[in-house]
């Protein structure tokens, strides 16, 4: 079996939740819904108490990520498509985001680096517990 290499991964507390394959060729319709978010993106956005005036790449990508997670979260399958195409069209080197949630907040990373491999789980028996 070949898997995709070309794939943008998003994992919420160490499990795999969605995979967004590169590979699809978007409508003429949401590419330009794409040009439209990155615009108003780029004219900046609310993050807490402050106003990010002259986004960078960065922060535009970071504010998507977090719209993706709160999208996953609500089960808002628009926001969660156009979150995923965005950062898959306009971030080619992104690989993963990962969050982790807690009680008491969140955390996203984006990783550029390295691509998702699924975790193995490896079961002990115990000793005494042998045939």
């Amino acid at each position: 079996m070949t898997e995709s290499l070309d794939k943008l991964v998003i994992v919420v507390n160490r499990d795999k939740v969605l995979e967004y394959f590169r590979d699809r060729q978007l409508p003429e319709k949401q590419l330009n819904d794409l040009e439209t978010i990155d615009h108003k993106l780029q004219q900046g956005f609310q993050i807490a108490d402050e106003f990010i005036t002259a986004p960078s790449p960065q922060d535009k990508a970071m504010f998507v990520a977090n719209l993706l997670i709160n999208a996953l979260h609500d089960d808002d399958e628009t926001k969660i498509s156009l979150s995923c195409a965005y950062l898959a069209n306009y971030y080619p080197d992104l690989k993963q985001v990962k969050a982790s949630i807690h009680e008491d907040r969140c955390t996203i990373q984006l990783i550029n680096d390295q691509v998702y491999i699924e975790e193995s789980q490896i079961k002990f028996t115990p000793k005494d517990q042998l045939i």
